[in-house]
C-alpha cells in the first residue's frame, strides 16, 4: 500500500487534532461518515487536510468545501485557520483510495492508494 501523504515524525499540532475530531463529529451528526488525515506542507508551518467521505458523491465540490470550512471556522481561531493550506474533500473513488473500514484491521493508519494515480491531487 502507498501512503497518500508522507508521514512526518513530528507530533500532530493540537489545533489539527481538534479540527480532525470536529470534522469527524460534525459530519457524522449530519449523516456523513468521513475519514480525516493531515500532513505538513514541506518547508512551511502549514498543513493539508484530507476529508474522504462516500456521501460526498451526492454533493457538488462547492457544497463540500462550504461545509468543511464552516466547521473549521467554528472550531479554530483565525490564526490557526491560516495554518491550513487546503482542505481536500473527496470521495474514496476520487482519491483512488480504499476506505479504512474496507481494509484489514492491521493496515496502515493512513489513507492508502488502491491502484494507479488518484484522479484528483
Amino acid at each position: 500500500m502507498v501512503e497518500i501523504g508522507k508521514r512526518s515524525t513530528r507530533r500532530t499540532p493540537p489545533f489539527l487534532a481538534n479540527l480532525k475530531k470536529s470534522l469527524i463529529d460534525v459530519l457524522k451528526e449530519n449523516g456523513i461518515v468521513a475519514e480525516v488525515d493531515t500532513e505538513p506542507v514541506p518547508t512551511t508551518r502549514m498543513h493539508r487536510v484530507y476529508v474522504l467521505a462516500p456521501r460526498f458523491k451526492a454533493m457538488r465540490h462547492s457544497e463540500r468545501q462550504e461545509l468543511v470550512w464552516r466547521i473549521a471556522e467554528k472550531t479554530l481561531p483565525t490564526e490557526d485557520q491560516f495554518r491550513i493550506s487546503m482542505i481536500l474533500t473527496l470521495t474514496p473513488e476520487e482519491a483512488g483510495v480504499k476506505p479504512r473500514r474496507a481494509r484489514k484491521a492491521k493496515s496502515s493508519p493512513t489513507l492508502t492508494k488502491t491502484s494507479g494515480a488518484a484522479k484528483h491531487a
